[in-house]
């Protein structure tokens, strides 16, 4: 009788004292391992933006080349006209928009 009395302490001791310090070490492994994700997300973001940069620039590069190939076509019965010329009243540089206009 006084053997099964021993293991209830025993069993009573554990889950009051020892684990919610297992619970603690959990979170807190939880938390570390949440933390070290947000740390490589941001540096692979870092890192990441010198590629998208460039590869933008490529992508603008090629159009812009592409949208003085067609002003040269559809430009090439204009007396005096030249081809990329600005149309503004200014040296700085303007960027090109683009409209994407609906079908009808």
């Amino acid at each position: 009788m006084d053997d099964t009395n021993n293991s209830r302490v025993s069993v009573r001791y554990f889950i009051n004292n020892i684990s919610p310090f297992c619970w603690d070490i959990i979170f807190y492994l939880n938390y570390l391992f949440n933390s070290e994700l947000k740390r490589e997300k941001s540096w692979s973001r870092i890192h990441l933006i010198p590629m998208l940069q460039a590869e933008l620039d490529r992508d603008t590069y090629r159009r812009a080349q592409a949208s003085l190939r067609r002003e040269a076509e559809i430009m090439k019965d204009v007396p005096g006209w030249k081809v990329g010329d600005s149309v503004y009243n200014s040296k700085r540089y303007v960027p090109p928009s683009v409209f994407v206009l609906p079908e009808k």
